[in-house]
């Protein structure tokens, strides 16, 4: 069984962590960080130090925002 997180430590710790009440449950469980949050992350905070991009992000989040 698999489980894909945020990767905040509320989700992944593995005592208090939903990871850990499930690994009581099945200690097999095998835990990732979703790709798709972890490349938002990676993006978001790339993105704050190109200035074009800051607005191109802005007009991205407008259009999403929108729908």
């Amino acid at each position: 069984m698999g489980l894909g997180t945020d990767g905040a430590s509320t989700m992944t710790g593995r005592k208090e962590g939903l990871t850990g009440h499930f690994l009581r449950h099945n200690p097999h469980l095998q835990n990732t960080h979703c790709a798709a949050h972890r490349l938002a992350l990676c993006t978001e905070q790339a993105a704050k130090k190109v200035p074009g991009m800051l607005k191109f992000q802005e007009t991205l989040v407008t259009i999403f925002l929108s729908f």
